[in-house]
């Protein structure tokens, strides 16, 4: 059905934009082709002008040498495409293509020349979408029932001739597919007007049944995003009862020996600890976690996480520290990666920077700076700081919570207080 509507897409698109509609044709056969694997690409396969450069270079080489560059040029993705392409196609042709249907036209296409055609249309097609190149103008010269003029002295597939085979290839794939009496199908993921979209984390992040070590992550996720609208004050923000939650993980994380499993887990307890209320609090939290946390020792997302958060400063390196937050950006979007957020996410570059200032290296620290802002666009006290420390004058400190944040954290009794803490206990909404 995907081949059907490019197909159709083409023909319309003849009428405004014959480069996208030649392409669209093109692509309508490509995309059958993508499991279509009978064929194995051969150095004649590469473009003439590179591979007789290639042979050139390689003259006098021995052949075991020659061999092993021609196999890894060969195993290029395009030249496999492209011969994915023209084999398909060929294969997919009926004696019909060239006797019955050919009598209808008034110029039809020959085998040998086809197989030519099909590789300069793939190649149109690319140059298209990769750089915007127009097809020749050869083909759009006057109209023409032809299947393939000529282009530079070879032959090139014409739109009708273009169109001809697509559509007897879409009809023949369609013939030889594998024919069900039954197939199960969930119609309603194909009702138009629908879409899908990630719920708020309020509407799940209490159902302790879908909790556990796989998806302590998720949850954990969830909670980081409720943090960040506390700490940004924003209206309405409100974290969701997860005391079912926190309970599940007392009663589980004790079974877990894996520290890489355990974090998540524990990290969640300790932010929920910080956050909510006490009477909201598990009995003898501390001393629980107490057992727990050499876990957040050795440098790791979710023991840095803590650290910034917690606004102590690790006793990691600043080459250790940086490992952790490069490494951060790149799982944050795996399958069972843990995502701070843009706010928290800045935090910790800030608080990279500033580890880096007090160990003399200021250069690198402005550098965080910078990245910090480019991290938090439109961030008008982040945008106001790097501003103040551009006129090469000493770096102040950089305090995360007093640049990000609407309101200040302040020490008491020799203990910063959490992240955006405020007087008053962080409001809880019911799971309701």
């Amino acid at each position: 059905m995907r081949a059907i509507r490019r197909y159709v897409n083409g023909l319309h698109r003849i009428a405004d934009d014959l480069d996208l509609a030649y392409a669209l044709l093109v692509a309508s056969i490509e995309s059958l082709a993508q499991d279509f694997d009978a064929f194995n690409p051969t150095w004649a396969d590469y473009e003439q002008n590179k591979r007789e450069a290639l042979d050139e270079a390689l003259a006098g080489a021995p052949d075991e040498v020659v061999q092993r560059v021609q196999t890894t040029i060969l195993s290029h993705e395009h030249v496999a495409l492209g011969r994915r392409y023209r084999e398909f196609t060929l294969a997919h042709l009926r004696p019909s293509f060239f006797r019955e249907e050919a009598a209808k036209e008034t110029h039809p296409v020959s085998r040998p020349d086809l197989a030519g055609a099909l590789e300069r249309a793939y190649q149109y097609r690319s140059k298209y979408v990769h750089t915007l190149r127009e097809r020749p103008r050869q083909l759009t010269i006057g109209p023409t029932l032809a299947d393939a003029t000529v282009v530079d002295g070879k032959p090139v597939l014409t739109f009708h001739g273009l169109a001809r085979v697509a559509r007897h290839v879409i009809r023949e794939f369609v013939t030889r597919s594998l024919k069900v009496e039954h197939e199960t199908f969930d119609y309603r993921k194909d009702l138009p007007n629908i879409t899908y979209v990630l719920l708020d984390e309020s509407l799940w992040i209490w159902n302790d049944k879908g909790y556990s070590h796989n998806s302590a992550r998720r949850y954990l996720r969830g909670f980081l995003n409720q943090l960040s609208t506390v700490l940004e004050q924003r209206t309405g923000a409100a974290f969701t009862d997860m005391r079912g939650v926190i309970e599940k993980i007392e009663a589980s994380v004790r079974r877990i020996g894996k520290v890489e499993q355990r974090r998540p887990m524990l990290t969640l307890y300790l932010l929920f600890h910080w956050y909510m209320p006490p009477e909201s609090h598990r009995p003898n939290w501390g001393e629980f976690f107490k057992k727990f946390s050499k876990d957040f020792d050795n440098p790791s997302v979710e023991s840095v996480l803590i650290h910034i958060i917690g606004g102590v400063k690790p006793m990691w390196s600043a080459g250790e520290f940086a490992n952790v937050r490069e490494w951060y950006f790149k799982q944050r979007y795996h399958k069972n990666g843990l995502a701070f957020g843009a706010l928290l996410e800045t935090a910790m570059t800030l608080c990279l920077a500033e580890v880096y200032r007090q160990a003399g290296d200021e250069a690198r620290a402005r550098q965080l700076v910078c990245e910090g802002v480019e991290n938090l666009p439109r961030h008008q006290n982040l945008l106001e700081f790097e501003s103040s420390i551009g006129d090469g004058a000493p770096l102040p400190p950089i305090e995360w919570t007093k640049i990000l944040l609407p309101s200040k954290v302040e020490a008491s009794d020799g203990n910063a207080k959490r992240a955006g803490e405020n007087s008053e206990p962080a409001r809880v909404t019911d799971k309701k």
